[in-house]
């Protein structure tokens, strides 16, 4: 966060406009309301959550939303909880067989998203861990 801080100082040295707070139009700034509260936080969380970001983006309330959901879900995933909507079961040659997001049953062979956590906490979370998919077949 000190980094974002001292590049927006930067930025400001040298002329370069970094916008902070709500976007000035007021339909995007009630379309970011909506995609916060989706997401269960307010407009100025959603804000800090995005701080590195936020002056790019604030006015692509759909880039918004994705780079929130994306990194509250990577949030959960170190916490242990599969995010939300994860449902479908790939099977991952070092974690085993693990929920992924919908239609992301490939993810697992190229870029399984647990492996990281299974790298941080040494294991794969339980609540991650699935039963293989062929199983039930």
């Amino acid at each position: 966060m000190a980094g974002s801080n001292a590049q927006r100082a930067l930025d400001a040295l040298d002329g370069r406009d970094v916008a902070t707070g709500p976007p000035a139009d007021p339909e995007t700034a009630r379309r970011l309301e909506i995609v916060a509260a989706n997401l269960g936080a307010t407009l100025a969380s959603l804000e800090g959550l995005l701080s590195d970001v936020w002056g790019e983006i604030r006015d692509n309330p759909e880039a918004v939303r994705v780079l929130a959901e994306t990194k509250v879900a990577a949030r959960k995933k170190y916490k242990g909880q599969v995010p939300p909507f994860w449902e479908e079961v790939a099977e991952c040659p070092a974690c085993g067989p693990v929920y992924v997001p919908p239609g992301a049953q490939w993810l697992a062979t190229v870029g399984c998203p647990w492996c990281p956590v299974r790298a941080r906490l040494g294991a794969v979370p339980a609540a991650a861990r699935a039963a293989k998919a062929s199983e039930g077949e």
